[in-house]
């Protein structure tokens, strides 16, 4: 479960100090799947780390209870120097989670084999991208965070880590922060718009892509489909 209280954030750009998050009072209940439908460039990486804890609002409180995840995919806890298998490892162990296991399982749902032994630094970036998805999907959770990255690889792997996903998402609640409203719609059932930093619930996701089209008229979905009821 995820508390949001008077919650807020602020950024700055070219014109100054603007809200990413502006003042924003939320629960998001155990096992709920929460889509966050938001343009590119609107700040979804930063609402994501405070969402997981990584970051702290500039005032109001966020409460977390249960484990949350780190949003899938970041590679920031990563060291460059280490093998795959001993940073697979570190976080197993800082998780509580079984190293052995952990890494079978990132091995197996990554296709990691052959880079297994190798320092991080030499792998390709969609190696490291790979090893970053499988360690925070890997890890159980009680929510999972999803920063427009819900799956990872092509073709079968990426059939495989959203099929691995949706199974985890059986016992456990998302938020998928993304500006792809197809993908939004498969793994959520509860919608929100992020428009000038306010998070506004929508009936459904057309009216979410209405309303931040009519707000943003440069705003265009990841696809290019328009979702209809």
């Amino acid at each position: 479960m995820i508390t949001l209280i008077d919650a807020s954030r602020r950024g700055f750009d070219a014109d100054g100090p603007q809200d990413i998050l502006a003042p924003t009072s939320l629960v998001i209940g155990a096992g709920e799947r929460v889509g966050i439908l938001a343009a590119r460039g609107s700040g979804k990486s930063v609402i994501a780390r405070l969402l997981c804890g990584i970051d702290q609002p500039d005032s109001g409180a966020v409460l977390r209870r249960g484990r949350l995840s780190w949003p899938l995919g970041s590679a920031g806890a990563l060291h460059p120097d280490l093998t795959v298998a001993e940073n697979i490892g570190i976080i197993a162990r800082l998780t509580g989670e079984d190293p052995l296991s952990l890494t079978a399982l990132c091995e197996l749902l990554g296709s990691l084999t052959p880079i297994l032994h190798r320092p991080m630094k030499t792998v390709s970036p969609a190696q490291r991208a790979a090893v970053a998805w499988c360690l925070a999907a890997g890890v159980t959770c009680d929510t999972y965070i999803a920063d427009d990255t819900i799956g990872f690889g092509l073709d079968r792997q990426r059939d495989l880590s959203e099929a691995f996903l949706l199974q985890r998402l059986e016992t456990a609640g998302l938020v998928f922060l993304s500006s792809n409203p197809q993908q939004i719609a498969r793994f959520c059932q509860r919608f929100h718009v992020l428009i000038a930093g306010r998070l506004i619930p929508c009936p459904d996701l057309a009216a979410g892509q209405a309303a931040l089209v009519a707000a943003n008229p440069l705003y265009a979905p990841a696809f290019a489909e328009v979702l209809d009821d």
